[in-house]
């Protein structure tokens, strides 16, 4: 059963069509960015999160220094069916695992998503977001997803939902992004509150398919089924709820910036 939609041409709300009728302000920003204040910045997301072996080889030219890679990623899907700025998407993720300064950390080497404001919102914050369609249907038992990108199929995911798991947080680690362009970069350290309600056992299946612009086939990833788990869980927004801790961290260089635009932006 696929969710309901809001399309990206759908109206605007009524709250924001009355906070964008204000002369341009600081307060009319800042009104925008508080819609659904009283509510998480995610409600009631679904994300299904699967670790698997990677290439090592790849995750070193993937990931900048001083972050020291592990061979293995976490694979995220995720549904945002609720939203502090009132329309829904949907995002695919890879969280390389590694280390900074000693610190097991989770770096995001590459992420999709389904909507504008939401690419827009995760750039600011270093988030590498890409846009992407993303077929997403789940019911009770069963989880799929399909990602195409410039007219061709990506990935397929699809995963079987199992018996209730001890509830854990979704996010263990703290998450790094990467803000900048072709310039100088600096690392973030993220950290968000959660609140699961709902933790699940599954099993998924992922095929990757070769591409230039989103190379995924290079982490090599297993396609045997895995063991993974399926969360229902509240997200603190950084820009709305507060609570969420961004970190600056050490820079990165012109060159990585430079040479990895490509894979972060096209």
């Amino acid at each position: 059963m696929s969710e309901p939609r809001v399309p990206p041409d759908a109206p605007l709300g009524e709250e924001a069509l009355r906070v964008l009728s204000r002369p341009w302000s600081i307060g009319r920003t800042l009104g925008l960015l508080a819609l659904g204040r009283s509510s998480p910045g995610w409600s009631g997301a679904r994300i299904l999160r699967v670790e698997l072996p990677a290439s090592l080889e790849t995750l070193r030219a993937w990931l900048p220094a001083p972050l020291v890679p592990e061979p293995s990623v976490t694979f995220c899907v995720a549904s945002y069916p609720e939203t502090s700025w009132g329309r829904p998407y949907r995002e695919v993720f890879v969280l390389a695992h590694a280390t900074l300064h000693g610190r097991s950390v989770r770096y995001v080497a590459w992420i999709v998503v389904d909507d504008g404001l939401a690419l827009v919102f995760g750039r600011e914050l270093g988030f590498p977001k890409k846009m992407a369609t993303i077929a997403f249907s789940e019911d009770d038992r069963a989880l799929s997803v399909r990602v195409s990108r410039y007219g061709e199929t990506l990935l397929e995911l699809d995963a079987t939902l199992h018996e209730p798991w001890p509830t854990i947080p979704a996010f263990l680690e703290p998450v790094v992004t990467l803000r900048g362009s072709l310039g100088p970069g600096r690392l973030l350290l993220i950290q968000a509150p959660e609140r699961v309600s709902s933790c699940r056992s599954a099993v998924v299946s992922l095929r990757v398919r070769p591409s230039l612009a989103d190379p995924l086939e290079a982490l090599a990833l297993p396609s045997s089924r895995a063991g993974g788990l399926h969360f229902v869980a509240d997200l603190a927004s950084s820009t709305i709820v507060p609570g969420v801790h961004v970190t600056p961290g050490p820079r990165v260089s012109w060159r990585y910036m430079i040479e990895s635009f490509p894979f972060r932006a096209m």
